[in-house]
């Protein structure tokens, strides 16, 4: 049985700190080689978006309590140059509070190739940062989100898609993020969500790929097998160590970058990734088992996804933090993520352990 710490405090720092203290008891810190902190900067510029410093404070405080290894912050962001959220988000200031941290932009880190799947389910190599595969502890620190795609992201989609390289973001400007022309009109059309629309069509029908250097682009291939290729990097050990997932402020709605807050108030901490992501999708009122990557991982036994073998410690209960969130407007797009091609595919990876190096078109 998985352990899963939950907890409410009076500030973000505390409440943290609380379940840090819980589900990392007696932990192994001579293991860690060096430790990466992964925060979570979907958005260089809406702090509601993205990784708050408080959290990531809260996790060195308890790091430096414990051992003295190296400790690497690092982030890949998707569309805006990765200093800039180390800049606009105070982290900065962190240098001056602990020893031995680095910051790191995983755009620019050396990498790797780690399989993932098109929409016709053809093997495609997508670059992946080393630093996540080569470190021993990765921690997730971010915010929990309704999402535009795989309908919740927690700590698992935190750690992969922030892996994946797109190399065009290390080229540009750090001091202003990169301006889309569509910016006005979408704030104007923010009630049709036709632009969400259009994202959505050229994401996930694989319009994107023909006008992209990003490999995090690449990702999307329909929302039957991004769940699938989330899944395939979480098997090929692209995943937390631990997860923090800091829910002092959460994002409903039009996640995972333009939607609205949440005063949750809660902490959720696990060695156990899929354990910490299922119960917060649970808590925000999606089961476990309807968000595809969710369920895949757990067929595949990539740790605990049900909710009733979770132990859960701490001064909260699953129930009192019960709270159904306003799902993204696409929500019933998102649904329809089960495919038959796609779930054998997946029982077949569980039951041979290891992925194929070529998928039958039959």
């Amino acid at each position: 049985m998985s352990e899963v710490a939950l907890t409410r405090g009076s500030t973000r720092l505390e409440t943290v700190s609380m379940a840090l203290e819980l589900a990392l008891e007696g932990f192994d810190w001579s293991s860690c080689n060096f430790i990466l902190v992964k925060p979570n900067f979907v958005s260089t510029t809406n702090q509601l978006a993205s990784t708050h410093v408080d959290a990531v404070r809260a996790v060195l405080r308890f790091i430096r309590d414990h051992t003295d290894t190296l400790v690497f912050i690092g982030e890949g962001t998707a569309n805006s140059n990765t200093w800039e959220g180390f800049l606009n988000f105070g982290y900065l200031e962190l240098k001056k509070e602990f020893r031995g941290i680095t910051f790191l932009d995983l755009n620019d880190d050396q990498v790797t190739g780690l399989t993932a799947f098109t929409r016709k389910l053809e093997i495609q190599k997508l670059h992946v940062a080393m630093t996540p595969l080569e470190s021993n502890c990765v921690i997730s620190v971010g915010p929990p989100k309704v999402h535009d795609t795989v309908i919740v992201t927690a700590s698992l989609k935190n750690v992969v898609m922030g892996s994946i390289v797109n190399k065009s973001t290390v080229r540009m400007p750090i001091n202003g993020r990169r301006k889309r022309w569509f910016a006005p009109i979408k704030k104007r059309l923010k009630k049709v969500r036709l632009l969400d629309e259009l994202r959505d069509r050229a994401l996930n029908q694989g319009l994107s790929r023909h006008f992209t250097e990003s490999h995090k682009v690449l990702m999307h291939q329909g929302h039957a097998v991004i769940n699938l290729n989330l899944f395939a990097m979480a098997f090929q050990g692209l995943r937390p160590d631990v997860s923090v997932i800091d829910g002092w402020e959460a994002m409903e709605g039009a996640g995972p970058t333009e939607g609205d807050p949440v005063p949750w108030r809660l902490a959720v901490v696990s060695r156990d990734f899929l354990a910490a992501d299922s119960l917060t999708s649970w808590m925000m009122g999606f089961p476990p088992e309807n968000v595809g990557y969710l369920h895949y991982c757990s067929v595949a036994g990539l740790g605990q996804g049900d909710i009733d073998e979770i132990e859960v410690v701490g001064n909260l209960l699953p129930e009192e933090a019960y709270r159904p969130f306003v799902p993204h407007p696409l929500y019933k797009r998102q649904t329809r993520w089960r495919d038959q091609k796609v779930q054998a595919l997946v029982r077949k990876i569980a039951e041979e352990g290891k992925l194929p190096e070529r998928v039958s078109s039959d």
